[in-house]
């Protein structure tokens, strides 16, 4: 049997087996839940309903159908992957949405095609303003979560001056 996993660093094995997961993964635990996981995640209708999921945060780069309409309420953000994307707006509604939900004791799931990027920006935003966190401090907590986190250098760069 060929190991996947020879000569990487354990930092590296533990992203590679992020990635891997069939479960997405629980970021924060509140009167309601936030999870953050990929696109795989968002069409397997069990897993979603086994974590209870109610909400759905679905980041692509264009309007995509969401696949379970009739089971969950979906939020659209079209937001393409690329350090000149302004995330500004899009992190600001986010963070509305999912405070509303967990106000609510909604569990919400946020994704994006691998919920390394665009995701997990938005779930970083979130973390700073209810945590009163730096962006590298939010940033940390949410790869405590999910270790395949990545936000690319232009989402950073943003997120690290925004202000809540």
């Amino acid at each position: 049997m060929v190991d996947l996993y020879q000569g990487l660093s354990d930092q590296e094995t533990l992203i590679l087996t992020s990635l891997m997961k069939t479960d997405p993964d629980l970021i924060l635990e509140r009167p309601g839940a936030i999870y953050l996981g990929n696109v795989s995640h968002a069409q397997n209708l069990e897993i979603l309903k086994s974590k209870g999921i109610q909400v759905v945060l679905q980041v692509s780069g264009e309007i995509t159908e969401p696949p379970h309409p009739e089971h969950f309420e979906y939020h659209q953000f079209v937001l393409g992957d690329s350090e000149q994307a302004d995330i500004t707006e899009h992190a600001k509604r986010a963070v509305e949405i999912i405070e509303k939900c967990h106000q609510e004791g909604k569990t919400v799931f946020v994704h994006c095609s691998a919920g390394q990027s665009r995701s997990a920006s938005l779930v970083i935003a979130y973390v700073m303003k209810t945590h009163q966190l730096s962006f590298q401090e939010a940033l940390n907590l949410v790869t405590v979560g999910r270790p395949c986190v990545a936000p690319n250098e232009g989402f950073k760069k943003t997120l690290s001056t925004m202000q809540f």
